[in-house]
């Protein structure tokens, strides 16, 4: 059921902190100083979390969840007919990468880029080959941002197999063995190109494929027409994370660790729908693992978000965690990264007291994940978590 959820929170970072004239700006700088930054490390701190969306970057009122984008009725179609043959079989006849092998020097070669930049189908071979097909799922999953196709892929081999096919160009790039799911939007898909061709000579018998390709660079569409977007994960636990760092029995991490990277990476389908963005930022960040440890654990767990983070109580990172990859480019020196561990653990620990408020739950609600993309990281770390949510979380 969607619901018209109103700008409630738009506002709610506006702290106060000291003089009612205080800008936000000045607001926002004031908590890094409370952490113990100077002048020009908060500077350089608000530099850094603005580089995330802004939380008035999203409309004054929604209905959530969003209505599921174009490509949806294909993919849905698609995952009904992998039912009868396998994935791969299925969206080799509509994802023309699936039809070529991983082979260097591919990507450059006049077949593919035929196939791949012209809509030339016939023009791919074929070749590209799993070694566990039949245990490649295609899911359509619901999300705050609508609907959203998700491959998973059980073997590692064939998880890495999809990336190069579907995200590197059929190239045989290193894929980091740290990495366990893509996030792919904007892939052109030529069967939904063609299905609009035809539908177009349709409606004149004088038309042809020649005049199509004039018309169709000439008409304008939302590239959402031919483009589509989805989500590739691999099973193995979650942020390189054993079982016994978490408390779980391996086969119940592997579970939830596939829980986590899937509402991880459907919170950042979430931001970049009704924020128009999403980045590779700590901030981002904290609000996909929450979005996951909620779904995993019915709670979010601070303990769980800082270990995978690398941070300790104090906010020190290990060397180890995920932390560094958001460091920010340029890389936010070592004085202010530190003074933003401090934040990260404020935050995460605010974040779990004011959820624990909440009933357990299977995923996180639109709200929820409202409140939190509303507010600035810092913001999170101060605010009092009794006035974190909605007043009516749907």
């Amino acid at each position: 059921m969607r619901r018209r959820l109103d700008c409630y929170s738009k506002q709610v970072w506006r702290l106060n902190l000291g003089s009612e004239a205080m800008t936000i700006r000045e607001q926002r700088l004031s908590i890094f100083k409370s952490f113990g930054a100077s002048d020009e490390e908060a500077e350089v701190l608000l530099a850094y979390s603005s580089s995330s969306f802004s939380p008035s970057a999203r409309t004054s009122e929604l209905e959530l969840p969003l209505k599921d984008e174009l490509h949806l009725a294909d993919w849905q179609g698609y995952a009904v007919e992998a039912l009868k043959s396998s994935v791969p079989e299925t969206l080799s006849k509509y994802l023309v990468q699936l039809r070529f092998p991983i082979k260097e020097g591919i990507s450059g070669t006049d077949n593919y880029l035929a196939a791949t930049r012209r809509g030339q189908i016939d023009a791919a071979p074929g070749g590209l080959e799993f070694l566990a097909p039949a245990k490649i799922e295609l899911r359509i999953h619901p999300t705050a941002g609508g609907h959203i196709p998700v491959i998973v892929v059980d073997d590692r081999t064939d998880f890495e197999t999809m990336i190069r096919a579907i995200v590197r160009k059929n190239e045989p790039v290193e894929i980091p063995s740290s990495m366990g799911a893509a996030a792919v939007k904007g892939l052109n898909n030529w069967s939904r190109v063609l299905k609009i061709r035809d539908a177009w000579i349709a409606q004149d018998e004088s038309r042809n494929g020649a005049s199509w390709n004039a018309a169709f660079k000439a008409v304008s569409r939302p590239k959402a027409a031919y483009q589509d977007t989805l989500i590739i994960l691999s099973q193995g636990p979650y942020s390189n994370t054993s079982s016994e760092q978490v408390g779980c029995t391996p086969a119940d991490w592997l579970q939830k660790s596939l829980i986590i990277r899937l509402e991880h990476e459907c919170a950042h389908y979430f931001c970049r729908r009704v924020y128009g963005s999403m980045h590779n930022n700590i901030r981002d960040e904290l609000i996909a693992d929450y979005a996951g440890i909620v779904a995993a654990e019915g709670h979010f767990r601070a303990d769980w978000f800082l270990h995978f983070m690398g941070l300790n109580e104090d906010g020190v990172y290990d060397g180890e965690g995920r932390m560094q990859v958001y460091r920010g480019d340029p890389e936010l020196p070592d004085s202010a990264w530190a003074i933003m561990g401090k934040v990260l653990v404020a935050a995460a620990k605010n974040l779990e007291t004011a959820d624990a408020k909440l009933e357990a739950r299977t995923a996180p609600r639109p709200s929820d994940l409202l409140a939190i993309c509303d507010h600035w990281l810092e913001a999170l770390a101060v605010l009092d978590s009794d006035k974190l949510w909605w007043p009516t979380t749907a």
